[in-house]
């Protein structure tokens, strides 16, 4: 694959995390293998907000090779997975709410459904120190405790997930995430009952295959687009099609010059044309059409939001503004 392509797939991974729930202010990172070099997002932006020219390159040593802003503290538990295993080609650092969670506790990541499968060989855990990884020493130990599995718990820290591409990283984080909910809230109703071991590796040769994650990938990349968070750098379009399995589809049409999708959605609800779903805005935008406020407040909405800068992707700017109308 070129640099470009991979540069592009990371922009959509920082900002489909970003809005899955992975951020943490400017914490957390997303890297990808490319030769012996390593891209990543630079330090001091959150998730939501990468573009193109916020990726670094680095070499396997830390050192910044190409880009502008400062290389991540932690910038070595991404290097010292790469030098252990060279199956690795992408790498997620961040603290999302349940796996931090599950981190805290002593219990085990029980085979409770579909998702949980994918993990049917096993977490790794990390408790060496719940310290910032910063040496390679650290790095290293970090890394040891990965082995072979695709997930090391960091406990009192976050999660480390590695993947052989960036869909399958993303995937695999948002995974993670979503069964370590569903088992907490099945664990709410009484004793869980897992499947065997042996239903769990049936269950997982029928549904994780390459191809199913390029169709995961692409509805990521929509989500985010109808969400208003895609990318509005030229040199961050979507990825190019291709026949490979984690192939993406055509540039994203956001037109944020008018206000992008969440401005256009209220503009239908403020013209009564009753078009809002959840895949055109959510229930963010149900909420206000049954205010019965958006028509006579839209105007005040779109008159405070164009005294900001119209192209930036959505996130706490318009959310406040919105908020300060809903009220």
């Amino acid at each position: 694959m070129s640099d470009q392509y991979l540069r592009e797939q990371l922009v959509w991974a920082c900002r489909i995390l970003g809005m899955q729930g992975h951020g943490d202010y400017t914490l957390g990172h997303v890297s990808v293998r490319d030769g012996d070099t390593v891209i990543m997002k630079r330090n001091g932006i959150g998730l939501e907000e990468v573009t193109d020219d916020a990726l670094l390159t680095i070499d396997l040593d830390g050192n910044r090779l190409a880009g502008n802003g400062p290389v991540h503290l932690e910038s070595v538990l991404h290097t010292s997975v790469y030098r252990a295993r060279p199956d690795v080609h992408a790498v997620v650092h961040t603290h999302p709410l349940y796996s931090t969670a599950f981190g805290a506790t002593d219990a085990k990541l029980e085979m409770i459904n579909h998702d949980a499968v994918l993990f049917y060989d096993g977490l790794a855990y990390f408790d060496k120190t719940a310290e910032l990884i910063m040496t390679p020493e650290q790095g290293e130990s970090v890394a040891a405790a990965l082995g072979q599995k695709r997930v090391v718990i960091m406990r009192g820290h976050g999660v480390l997930v590695t993947g052989k591409t960036l869909p399958w990283v993303v995937y695999t984080a948002l995974t993670l995430e979503r069964v370590l909910q569903i088992q907490s809230i099945a664990r709410s109703f009484g004793e869980l009952t897992p499947m065997s071991d042996e239903m769990a590796s049936t269950v997982y040769q029928d549904k994780y295959r390459d191809e199913f994650i390029g169709n995961y990938w692409n509805y990521l990349i929509r989500e985010v687009e109808r969400a208003g968070y895609a990318p509005d750098d030229e040199r961050a379009r979507r990825p190019s099609a291709t026949k490979d399995a984690e192939g993406a589809g055509h540039a994203p049409d956001d037109d944020e010059r008018h206000g992008g999708p969440l401005l256009r959605m209220m503009w239908r609800r403020a013209r009564g044309t009753r078009r809002t779903t959840r895949g055109h805005g959510g229930p963010l935008l149900r909420m206000t059409g049954r205010s019965g406020r958006c028509a006579r407040q839209f105007g005040r909405w779109s008159d405070a939001c164009a005294d900001r800068n119209p192209r930036a992707p959505f996130g706490f700017g318009r959310v406040r503004v919105a908020a300060a109308v809903w009220r």
